[in-house]
């Protein structure tokens, strides 16, 4: 709780850990499944020509990747080939 209180997270790391973990494991699933999933990276600082904050780099609509901007993350590019979309991938 007191994590929580100073800006952080209320739960212990190791716990984020493995719901982060778990998250991605059943991505590929849900990019299978669902009518719209939208992947957006995170980790990007800003620079003089782009401001930071979430880019969206995948959409999977209806089954089929419909935007695709490289380079993926890892992890991005992990879930998309378990998903089925190793073919329409970005070669980097």
């Amino acid at each position: 709780a007191a994590r929580g209180l100073a800006g952080g997270h209320s739960a212990p790391a190791p716990v984020l850990r493995r719901g982060y973990r778990e998250s991605l494991a059943h991505l590929p699933d849900a990019l299978k499944t669902f009518h719209r999933v939208d992947l957006f990276d995170n980790t990007k600082r800003a620079t003089p020509t782009r401001s930071a904050g979430p880019e969206l780099i995948a959409e999977v609509v209806d089954g089929r990747l419909r935007t695709c901007r490289g380079p993926l993350p890892g992890w991005a590019r992990t879930a998309l080939k378990a998903a089925g979309f190793g073919d329409e991938l970005p070669l980097t």
